[in-house]
């Protein structure tokens, strides 16, 4: 059966590649923007985000976000906006319970091409759905130019006349839309009256025992009641149905991994991939599986093709450039994120990511600009001035770097690690006072942080203070009994003491960790020579 939610699928991307109807053109005016031109092609991409982020809402009968999303993209002002748009926000219009856009009547203009998507073999079907769709209240007028609701019904370009219903279970469907039942289920979901959701899906199913939609939506509901199993059995009828419908098989996937069925929810996705290897948003699914069961490489691949298929998805880009970064390939993550950069992915959290690509890849010039780029584009971005402040660290530009630190530690006063890093810069000024104040601060945020600890045991045995060097140091080991350079630190501590026998003792501690701590040998030698020294000073002055 085609019922209105086989309609709505469409806009999930099989429509995203043709052109609006003429009369949005029109009604755009001159002041619209030619696709064709720099900046055309520019919001072009944004659209294509959109409707990615569109299809997504409405899987989760999220119609408020599917509005704005909808909204914004006819802001852009492109003269081109597929007719998918237009559907998604009259859908969302009646699930919101708005009356239609006054600007213009929301049609879809189907054509004899549009045939074979979605699951509609012929044309009488697609001119079917739309009228359903008019019928539960859709602004849906025409179809193909034609007005539908007129008593004579004309049939589509090159296509046969209507068929008359299909007897008693089509009757029994239509009359399940032309209720409400189904809508009134989304919005019972919405609201999480999941209860009432699930008994309203079941009365879609018994009289419409075909429709894929009210046993994915029954398993939405039956997911938030917490019976997994009556879910499980519903997302399995609705993939039966609904075949070639890419998001209800992504949807019972990630149901299926997040329960852990890491191999269940992979034999899903390459079942579908199959039938439709070039679905975008179910290759991006599986690559997301994939780098959950730790396979890496295969995820790559199943980027690399949902990137392929759409190339100007600036999210797609952006979720591979994040795995490039996490395994250690700057060259490429950097690649990708300027891929989405150009393709409308320009946003402070993405020049921030390119910037530590750059400073992984030693090109901290270009490091230092994205991360001025990001604290521009958001000044509130404390880890844009964390990574700024660690190149010019490593440049050895204390000054700058403290300015940085200073920002981020304004932004975020509770984080004991910038204080840290900020003390380290002052110690590299000279203004020990300052870096004793700071690691001090890390301490009483964090009194278990041992860059702290050990930075201000240092600065303290600089300065004679032995016995807080000791405590510093002793709390260190305290909390790590594998730190050779604390034993090794506290074992210098002593021998300022004159105590070899406890220094001995922990130099050999560092050692056994260790074996070549430079600073344990050293202090070994020191100790032995000190010995040696005092046994020569007793002899001198005798008994």
């Amino acid at each position: 059966m085609k019922g209105l939610v086989a309609l709505g699928l469409l806009m999930a991307g099989a429509w995203a590649t043709m052109a609006s109807p003429a009369w949005a053109d029109a009604a755009a005016g001159a002041a619209c923007v030619p696709p064709g031109s720099q900046q055309g092609v520019l919001l072009a991409k944004v659209v294509d985000g959109n409707m990615d982020e569109i299809a997504k809402a409405r899987e989760q009968g999220d119609y408020q976000r599917v509005a704005d999303l909808a909204a914004a993209a006819r802001d852009t002002r492109l003269c081109t906006l597929p007719p998918a748009l237009y559907l998604a926000q009259a859908e969302a219009m009646v699930a919101l319970q708005r009356p239609c856009d006054a600007r213009e009547p929301l049609d879809v203009y189907f054509s004899s091409a549009t045939p074979g998507v979605e699951g509609y073999d012929k044309a009488e079907d697609l001119f079917e759905a739309a009228r359903r769709a008019r019928d539960a209240g859709l602004c849906v007028q025409h179809v193909g130019g034609v007005a539908i609701g007129e008593p004579s019904q004309p049939a589509l370009p090159g296509a046969a006349s209507m068929p008359p219903p299909g007897g008693d279970d089509e009757g029994r469907a239509r009359d399940a839309y032309r209720g409400g039942e189904l809508r009134e289920g989304q919005m019972a979901y919405q609201s999480g009256n999941y209860g009432r959701a699930a008994e309203l899906f079941t009365t879609v199913i018994s009289q419409a025992p075909d429709s894929f939609e009210g046993y994915f939506r029954r398993a939405q509901a039956y997911v938030r009641l917490g019976r997994d199993a009556d879910a499980v059995a519903d997302y399995k009828r609705a993939v039966e149905l609904g075949t070639g419908r890419g998001y209800i098989v992504a949807e019972f996937a990630r149901f299926m991994k997040d329960r852990g069925k890491l191999e269940y929810a992979n034999a899903l996705y390459n079942q579908y991939l199959a039938r439709n290897p070039a679905d975008a948003e179910v290759l991006i699914e599986r690559a997301r599986t994939r780098v959950k069961a730790g396979l890496v490489d295969l995820a790559l691949e199943d980027y690399g093709k949902a990137i392929a298929a759409k190339p100007g998805n600036p999210n797609f880009l952006l979720e591979r450039a994040h795995l490039y970064h996490d395994n250690g390939h700057f060259a490429e993550a950097a690649d990708d994120y300027t891929a989405a950069i150009a393709a409308g992915g320009d946003t402070a959290d993405v020049h921030y990511r390119r910037g530590l690509a750059y400073y992984a890849l030693g090109r901290m010039d270009d490091a230092v600009a994205d991360f001025t780029a990001a604290i521009k584009g958001d000044p509130k971005l404390a880890e844009a001035y964390r990574g700024r402040a660690t190149v010019y660290a490593y440049r050895g530009n204390p000054a700058k770097a403290i300015a940085d630190l200073t920002a981020l530690i304004d932004l975020r006063p509770e984080d004991a690690a910038a204080y840290v890093d900020r003390a380290e810069q002052y110690k590299r000024q000279q203004d020990l006072a300052l870096a004793l104040a700071d690691y001090t601060s890390a301490l009483d945020i964090d009194p278990g942080n041992l860059d702290a600890l050990k930075g201000r045991a240092i600065l303290y045995r600089e300065q004679g203070e032995y016995g807080k060097a000791l405590d510093d140091l002793t709390a260190v080991i305290n909390r790590d009994y594998a730190d050779a350079d604390a034993y090794a630190r506290r074992g210098w501590v002593y021998y300022n003491w004159r105590d070899c026998k406890r220094a001995v003792e922990d130099f050999d501690r560092a050692l056994m960790v260790d074996k070549g701590n430079r600073q344990a040998v050293l202090g070994k030698q020191a100790c032995e020579q000190l010995v040696l020294d005092q046994a020569n000073q007793a002899k001198k002055h005798g008994p």
